[in-house]
């Protein structure tokens, strides 16, 4: 599988702390990289910068149910992006199948 080079990602997010976006490519790098703990630090830090960052939610949910036994977080985050009124039909899918397993 397709391993992008972390420094690009590394040095945005220390070049712009405070940008969500820059926490998103920086998680997704990581996921790409296997390293799910820090992936979801990475996600986590986006939406704290950035609350109802969809697309950071949706690959929490993944991260959290798939690789990291956390299932309370991965519900707690599908219920949210059902209420978002951004989150697209993709978003709303994934919350509820996150929901659905969570049964």
């Amino acid at each position: 599988s397709f391993q992008e080079p972390m420094a690009p990602k590394t040095a945005a997010v220390a070049a712009a702390p405070k940008n969500a976006s820059a926490w998103h490519g920086y998680g997704l790098m990581l996921f790409g990289h296997k390293d799910f703990k820090k992936s979801a630090e990475a996600f986590e830090r986006a939406l704290t910068l950035h609350p109802g960052y969809v697309s950071a939610m949706t690959n929490l949910i993944i991260l959290y149910r798939r690789e990291l036994d956390k299932p309370e977080r991965a519900a707690e985050l599908a219920k949210a992006v059902l209420v978002l009124p951004e989150a697209d039909e993709h978003a709303k899918r994934i919350a509820r199948n996150e929901l659905r397993n969570a049964q």
